[in-house]
């Protein structure tokens, strides 16, 4: 029979064949490097053909998934950026099958917003696992250094 669950979130369309695979959503507001960070955690360089596309606008537009090199039983998720005018926040979730993940990388870059506390919250709340991750720390420490005359330790 299917569950409220199946009905109210439905497993999206294009997260198919998942039996025997770990897949992995990397979520977050547009422009945090999500796409990035799935490229350096498979250690690609730049030019790969499996490179995911980054850019400093919005580049992901439908949910693409990678694996790493030689390990195609893991499989990470680019997924648009939320919050955006194509992707709102209030149906992120439901829309981009959350849920129905193995975990979820939340990203952000800077701070955490309330769109990232509102993914949290609601990954909290249907016991789906995930990490909190902050992008572009290097940027901070520059910016905090040369502003406010602070070390790293201060700002991590």
């Amino acid at each position: 029979p299917e569950k409220p669950l199946d009905r109210d979130y439905p497993v999206p369309s294009w997260l198919t064949n998942s039996e025997g695979t770990m897949n992995v959503a990397v979520v977050g507001n547009s422009g945090v490097g999500k796409s990035l960070l799935i490229n350096k955690m498979r250690r690609l360089k730049p030019g790969a053909a499996e490179w995911a596309p980054t850019g400093v606008k919005e580049t992901t537009l439908r949910p693409m998934m990678y694996t790493f090199p030689g390990i195609d039983k893991v499989r990470l998720w680019d997924l648009p950026g939320a919050g955006t005018p194509g992707f709102p926040k209030e149906n992120y979730l439901r829309d981009m099958g959350l849920r129905h993940f193995d975990s979820v990388l939340i990203v952000t870059a800077n701070r955490f917003t309330s769109t990232e506390v509102m993914l949290r919250e609601e990954l909290e709340r249907y016991t789906v696992p995930y990490f909190m991750v902050r992008t572009k720390i290097d940027l901070d420490i520059w910016n905090n250094k040369e502003d406010n005359k602070l070390e790293e330790a201060v700002t991590l």
